[in-house]
């Protein structure tokens, strides 16, 4: 009752929790088409250097367009951006799942559409972002997007589940149409929030004079630019998770592919916990303790995956890499949450969408970065050996967080 009882506040957020029900609807949806719109481009292109293209594609509006996004939007009514947004982002799904359905998809088409619905998306998540501090008030930042968080993490552990039904029963097209229906109705309960459209004295110069203010605001406020980092370095740091898993479970581990849907499900059931509980413990300790334990402990699982048993009982590994994913999500929901509840709080609402967004283009970056260092380390060292360096490197580097004096105000 006591965890609950930290809710209490934001349940009476009525407009910032038609947006935490469309977030939700959002989430399964995409989660629905990580299964689907892989499968589908895998069997148009039956290359795996072709989906790695395809996915490259899709990185970029993130990286290079979002930066511009976020000081467009600053002009704009921010709920009806994210309407639209979401609005052709099911367009473009119910279009591409047609043309699948005719036959009449092929790469290059799938490229067109991944760059176009990466691109509504680089729009919609500075709005998003934009629009919390209209519908929800300062005090109650940490129980809602701990909210918000957790049950966007459900909803996608949920989507995970029957994705695979919705694809067996209507096919990847059918699915795709799921998604496209997700999106539709997240528009519909966006634009059943009510909010007053403000615009701010600075919406009034041009994007580039927005853009640089944005970055002069990230260089000149310590703790944002410190926060940036840390978006950064937590990519770097479930880089490995992400990419190490498969030859991990399957060459080490010597596992069938079931296990990955264990780490996979473990992982989201614990970073949907771990941002659950980040209200109570925050009344207790200070984000950045949280943050440092967080780090800490995913170092330490890290290291514990390395320990788990090759060639014994199936049912002792298949539970240790299970415990172990849930550890490692609960801490990850422990450092993300305390990143994006900082990242709220420091900022000022004037800069939220041009600091989010610019934010989100440099988590997006260190994506390759963080692979091109994993791919060199894979050339020279073991697996094992670099989930050692990478957990060690994050124990190191989260005892700094947790001693240093300039970290206290996060």
């Amino acid at each position: 009752m006591k965890l609950l009882s930290v809710y209490q506040g934001v349940f009476t957020q009525k407009q910032y929790m038609k947006l935490i029900f469309a977030n939700i609807i959002n989430r399964f949806g995409d989660s629905i088409d990580a299964i689907a719109y892989s499968w589908m481009a895998y069997q148009i292109t039956g290359s795996a250097s072709w989906m790695a293209i395809i996915f490259a594609f899709n990185a970029l509006p993130s990286v290079f367009l979002m930066p511009f996004a976020g000081a467009w939007v600053e002009r704009f009514d921010k709920k009806r951006v994210m309407m639209i947004a979401d609005l052709g982002r099911g367009g473009l799904v119910a279009i591409t799942a047609y043309l699948y359905w005719i036959n009449m998809l092929n790469p290059y088409l799938l490229i067109l559409f991944t760059v176009s619905m990466s691109t509504f998306e680089a729009f919609r998540i500075p709005s998003g972002l934009a629009i919390v501090p209209i519908v929800l008030k300062k005090e109650h930042y940490t129980s809602g997007m701990s909210l918000n968080s957790s049950v966007s993490q459900v909803s996608m552990l949920l989507g995970m589940a029957v994705a695979g039904a919705i694809v067996a029963t209507f096919g990847v097209a059918g699915a795709m149409l799921v998604d496209a229906v997700t999106f539709i109705g997240s528009a519909l309960i966006i634009g059943w929030i009510r909010v007053e459209h403000t615009v701010s004295a600075s919406s009034k110069k041009n994007t580039l004079y927005l853009i640089k203010e944005g970055f002069d605001y990230l260089r000149t406020v310590k703790v944002i630019f410190i926060l940036c980092l840390f978006g950064v370095l937590m990519n770097m740091l479930f880089t490995p998770i992400g990419i190490l898993q498969t030859p991990y479970i399957v060459d080490i581990l010597k596992l069938e592919a079931y296990a990955l849907s264990v780490m996979g499900v473990g992982n989201i059931s614990g970073m949907a916990l771990g941002s659950f509980v980040f209200p109570m413990l925050s009344q207790k300790w200070r984000r950045q303790q949280i943050m440092a334990f967080g780090g800490f402990g995913i170092g330490l699982v890290y290291l514990a995956f390395t320990l788990v048993p090759a060639g014994g009982s199936l049912i002792l590994t298949y539970g240790l890499i299970g415990v172990l994913s849930i550890c490692l999500g609960i801490n990850s929901g422990f450092l993300s949450t305390s990143v994006s509840v900082s990242f709220m709080h420091h900022v000022d609402k004037e800069y939220i969408a041009r600091a989010g967004s610019i934010f989100n283009s440099m988590v997006s970056a260190s994506v390759p970065l963080a692979s091109m260092i994993l791919s060199g380390l894979a050339l020279i060292f073991p697996i094992l050996t670099i989930m050692v360096v990478y957990g060690v490197f994050a124990m190191i580097l989260f005892v700094f967080v947790y001693l240093s004096p300039a970290l206290y105000e996060l």
